[in-house]
Parts: structure tokens; sequence; C-alpha cells
């Protein structure tokens, strides 16, 4: 419970504190106050009373009188409570609750929070929970949860905490990878408790619910992870585990409904060689690599985003903990919106040099710094990236030795990229070594040294290349193969065809109305249903214009013509024909009229690598383009029905009259 000053659990006025700090046997009186609020005569106290074990803590309990009733009537008397815990501890089991009420936000009349720690020798709970109502009439409710015990059997995989929540008409913040070490469930999983304190063995007492309150108070609060959200839903579930002893690690996967929908992971694992159980502490050998990484794995219907991200801490290391790693690595995936189709992989970033898309995230480069003593340095870096046109990677190392007037060092450095649409590859490699050494000759600074380079850079198609070397100042150069093009040989329509669109370009998918997919789909036929049916047609070569039974069909914003970078062609036409012809049982055949059908143009993005401009401008993804059709058949009408009141309709009760069928 808190100890800040306080007013009656439904009043505004101000109240006069006097600190008592005073014990009565049982009884501890921790202040006293008065106040003067809507007319009435307050006195309030904080008290606890602790007896065998038990113990009951009130805040802010107190009784109002009305100084009017001096006429001889009824006294005009009026309970108040702010809080109350209550708690009970012993060797076998400890239990600890707090209710609190808490001065309402704007536009909320009704604030509420609680919490519970129960504790025995095998197990440990904690679980938290906030009420509030709004003036309005909705409400809005949250609940986290911690259960500490072990599930598993060891060394494989033991699960040592359990962690849990969910809020009504709640929203919960979605944690960027930075933010993934203060995100309270992880941390939840990661301590053993919501904030009391007691999750990881610590000593039991009496205010362990009261540090739960301040723990959700933190959550709730101004830039807090829990906010009211009228219509919106979330729920999350975590755990701690351990697997074979060497890997340890946290995990908390959270829902969210309402405005969006979401779908996090949020975790955090470290990995050590050897482990702890074959290096103890106190043997005082260490260890020779251990990895820590923060992970954000995620879906938001808002921004069609699909994004994975990981980050190594500052914890990581390998052969010694002055070896430190750093880097990270990120998959986006975009299923719609302005950046539809588009993806990217990276381990490390991307190339020096590589113009990067505003919507691509950001990586630290996985690199290595290390000294294993004063006299040498080592650094070095590495990425990889695969995107929908190309796929690259490199890295590189330099190592250096400095001791007194003598200099060495070691540059190594590798680059590749692969593009596709149409196929190129550019690739090189780079030594440099060198040494230096400064004397002093009678007062003047002599400096010799040497430094040798050699390099390979290789490129195609047509394959060619350049070896590079430079010896004392002198540059050496010499080429092979076919030249450097300043853009590949464009492709005829038939190679682009073979090499770079699937082998079948024309998709049907029924969507609806389909009796036995199974049977249909392996005889090479649908059978539709009597309510109708709705199917989709797609195309991998995007459409100028389209039609539906010789009908034109709609294809709003779509570009008048279609560039295709790999052929060097632009502004080409292709058109998306659609004909449905009925097959009468007698044999006979004819079109059907598109007034039958509802028809809706599919639009979307496509690769510039297939479907840009040849000069390599413009986007990445070329928007508007024609992808296919959904096409729906209307559902059908009755035509001259009549209709027949049921009044007008008569029975009999004689069994006697003729059947209306021959027995």
């Amino acid at each position: 419970m808190t100890d800040d000053p306080g007013k009656p659990a439904n009043a505004a006025g101000a109240t006069g504190w006097k600190t008592i700090d005073r014990q009565l046997g049982p009884l501890h009186v921790r202040r006293i106050g008065a106040g003067l609020h809507e007319k009435k005569v307050w006195l309030l106290f904080d008290a606890d009373l602790v007896f065998s074990g038990l113990s009951l803590a009130t805040d802010g309990l107190g009784l109002g009188l009305s100084p009017a009733v001096i006429d001889g009537k009824a006294p005009d008397l009026t309970g108040t409570l702010k809080g109350l815990a209550v708690g009970y501890d012993s060797a076998a089991l400890t239990v600890a609750g707090a209710v609190e009420s808490r001065t309402p936000a704007s536009g909320f009349d009704l604030d509420l929070a609680g919490g519970l720690v129960v504790r025995t020798e095998k197990f440990s709970l904690e679980a938290l929970g906030s009420f509030r109502h709004a003036t309005t009439g909705w409400f809005s409710l949250d609940v986290l949860g911690v259960l500490g015990a072990q599930l598993g059997e060891p060394p494989v995989f033991v699960v040592t905490h359990l962690a849990g929540g969910f809020g009504y008409n709640s929203k919960l913040r979605i944690p960027s990878l930075a933010d993934v070490p203060n995100f309270p469930l992880l941390k939840a999983v990661q301590g053993g408790d919501l904030g009391s304190g007691t999750g990881s063995g610590g000593a039991a007492g009496g205010d362990e619910a009261g540090k739960l309150l301040g723990v959700l108070e933190q959550l709730r609060g101004d830039g807090g992870w829990i906010t009211p959200s009228r219509g919106s839903f979330w729920a999350a579930a975590g755990l701690t585990f351990t697997a074979f002893e060497m890997i340890t690690g946290e995990a908390v996967l959270a829902l969210g409904l309402g405005g969006e929908v979401s779908l996090t992971l949020a975790g955090h694992a470290n990995a050590s060689f050897p482990s702890a159980k074959d290096v103890p502490a106190a043997d005082g050998v260490r260890r020779y690599a251990e990895v820590d990484l923060d992970v954000l794995v995620g879906y938001r219907s808002s921004t069609h985003l699909f994004t994975a991200r990981a980050q190594l801490t500052d914890q990581s290391y390998v052969l010694s903990r002055d070896c430190r790693l750093t880097g990270g690595m990120a998959l986006d995936v975009w299923t719609g919106g302005p950046h539809g189709g588009d993806f990217v992989l990276t381990v490390g970033g991307y190339p020096d040099g590589y113009r990067v898309p505003a919507h691509y995230p950001a990586v630290d480069r996985v690199g290595v710094t290390w000294s294993p003593d004063s006299s040498v340095a080592v650094t070095g870096g590495a990425y990889c990236a695969l995107t929908p046109h190309a796929i690259m990677a490199g890295g590189e190392i330099h190592i250096a030795y400095h001791s007194g007037s003598l200099r060495a060092w070691l540059d190594a450095g590798v680059h590749a990229l692969v593009a596709w649409a149409p196929f190129h590859f550019d690739a090189g490699i780079r030594v440099s070594v060198g040494v230096q050494y400064t004397a002093h000759v009678l007062g003047w600074d002599i400096t010799i040294g040497v430094h040798l380079m050699v390099g390979v850079d290789v490129w195609g198609p047509p394959t060619g290349g350049s070896a590079h070397a430079e010896v004392a100042g002198i540059h050496i150069t010499v080429d092979f193969g076919e030249g450097r093009r300043a853009a590949p040989a464009p492709l005829d329509w038939t190679s682009f065809r073979h090499k770079l669109l699937p082998e079948k370009t024309l998709f049907l998918t029924p969507l609806a109305g389909i009796n036995q997919p199974g049977a249909a789909e392996s005889a090479g036929t649908w059978h539709a249903a009597a309510h109708g049916i709705r199917f989709s047609m797609r195309s991998a070569v995007p459409a100028t214009s389209a039609t539906l039974c010789g009908q034109p069909v709609d294809l709003k914003g779509t570009p008048v013509g279609l560039d295709i970078r790999p052929v060097g062609v632009t502004q080409a036409h292709c058109a998306h024909a659609v004909d449905i012809t009925y097959h009468g049982d007698d044999g006979t055949r004819g079109p059907v009229s598109a007034k039958a059908w509802t028809v809706r143009a599919v639009q979307g993005q496509v690769p510039a690598a297939l479907w840009g401009r040849p000069d390599g401008s413009g986007p990445a993804l070329v928007p508007g383009h024609g992808l296919g059709m959904e096409l729906t058949l209307r559902t059908p009408q009755l035509v001259n029905a009549t209709e027949v009141p049921a009044g007008v309709l008569t029975h009999g009760d004689d069994l006697t009259a003729p059947l209306p069928l021959r027995p």
C-alpha cells in the first residue's frame, strides 16, 4: 500500500495527516488524517494488524460525519476505504493480496487496481489486475500473471517460469527491437515475478502485493504499455526455458485485436560454450563463446508487414570476453499496401554504396572487435542481403600490430553481387599486407617499409575480370576475358519466357461454390454448387487491358504500357481475355453473357527487376499493374414468382382419401 497523503476515495477535498507510528499490541497505527469535504468532516486511518502470521493493512480507512445533524435525527455517516491489503506468511506458504482505488483519469469514474502473490516451496504465483470504468458506460480490464515452477525433464528442455495476460477494451503497445529488453511480460518471465522481487527466491515481505501495484502504475502510466481502448483486445503468453543446459531463453507471444490485428513474438536467448554444467563458475575455467541476443517477430495488419529482427547484445563474445560480437539481422515481407510484394532479408546490413530503399530496415553490420593485448587490434565485419532483384554478400577484416617503432597490418575484403532479370554478377577480393619501421638516427626519424596489395575482380556475363597488384608504389593490372559492360545485353522473349517466368503463367483458383474440390481437381473439372461459384484468375504477366466474354474490364489506374526490363522493351501491350462457354448435355455449345458475372479487377505491384524500365530508373516495385480478375456468378433470381398466402391453404383429416401416387 502507498503512504502518500490521500483523500477519501470519493472525495476531492484536502486532507491533513499526522504520522503516529505507534504499536498497540497487534495493531500498528501509521497515521491519522482529518479533512472537510462535501459538508462532512472526515476522520481517516492508515493502520496494520498483524497476528500469528496474518496481516491486514488499510489505506485511507475513514468515516465521514455531517455536522448538520444536531436536531436529534439519525447521524449521517459515510464510510470510505482507499485500499486494503491482506497477507499470510509462514515457512510453508506466503500469500499477499492488495486492492486499491485510484483517482480516475479524464473520461473515467472508477479506477481499481489489485495484486496477488502466492508462494510455496514448489511454485510461486504473482498476478495483478486493473479495472477502469468509463463515464460513457464501457469498461477496460487488464490481468497479468507469472507462474514460477519447473516443468519438463532436465537437461533436454525445462520450463522454469510461465507468464500470461489479457486485456479487454485495452491495447498493448507493440515493442520495437530496441524496446524488447524493457517489454514488461518479457521482464516478468526473466525475473520470475511481476515486480515484487520474490520470484527468484527473495525473502517474503509484507508489502509484496503493494509493490505489484506500483508495477501496474508503471505499465499504465503516461507512455506506458497498456492503455484503455474501446473495442480492442489483447492476450499474451510467455515462458522461460533452458535447453541442454547450454541455451537459456525467454519468449512472449502477444495477440492484439481491434483497430488492427497484430501478432508479436518478443524474446531473448543466450547460449554459451562450454555450458554452465561443464564449466562451473567455481572452477575458474573460462568459456570460449557466448551469444546473447534479443529477438522480435511480428505482423501488423495496418502496415501489411511481417517482420523478424534479431540483435546481438554487448554480452556476446567468442574466444575471449575481449573479442566482442556485434550486429543484427532482419527479415521484412510486405503483404500489401504501398510496398506489397516487396521483401528483404539481411544479416549485417547492406554493402557500402548500395541505395537502400527508405522502407528497408537499418541493420548493424555483423562484426568483431578484439584486442588480445595492447599491441594487437582486430576488427572485422560481414553482411549478406537478399532482395527481389539481387543477392549481395561481403566482408572485411583488419589486423594491426604496433609495438614501439614497428607497425604491421593485414587488410582483406571480399564482396559479391548476383542480380537476375537479367542475370549478372560482380565479385571481388582484396588482400593488403604491409610492415613499417621508424628508426631514430642522429635526431632524424627515418621510416622504411614495404606494402603489398593483390586483388581480383570478376564479372559477367560475358565473363571477364581483372587482376591488380601493387608493390612498392608500382601498380600492375592484368585484364582477362570480356570487358565490363555498362548494362547486360537484353534477352529475347523466348529466353525471358523460359528463364524468368514460371512454367505455368495462368492460375485459376476456386474461391467459393465448389463441391468436392479434391475430386474436381483430380478430374480437371470444377463442380459448381447450385447457389453459384466464385473463382480468381491470376497471370504471371501483368496486363494493360482485360476483357470478360468480349466486354472490357475496367483496369482503372493501370499503366497504358508494360515495361520489360530484361528484354529492353518499353510500353508493350498485354491483354487478359477470359471467355466462358456453355456446354449443354445435348452437345450444344455457346457463349455466356458477361452480364451473368460480377467481375473485380485484381491490381498490385510487380518487381521492377522484371517489369521495370530498361534504364533501371524508377522504384523497386512498380504499382498499379493488372494481375488478374475475380469472377462471381450472380445469384439466381426467381422470375414471375407467385406468392400464395398461407391463409388460403387448407387441409383435411379424411384418411380415406386416395393417395396422390399409386402404391
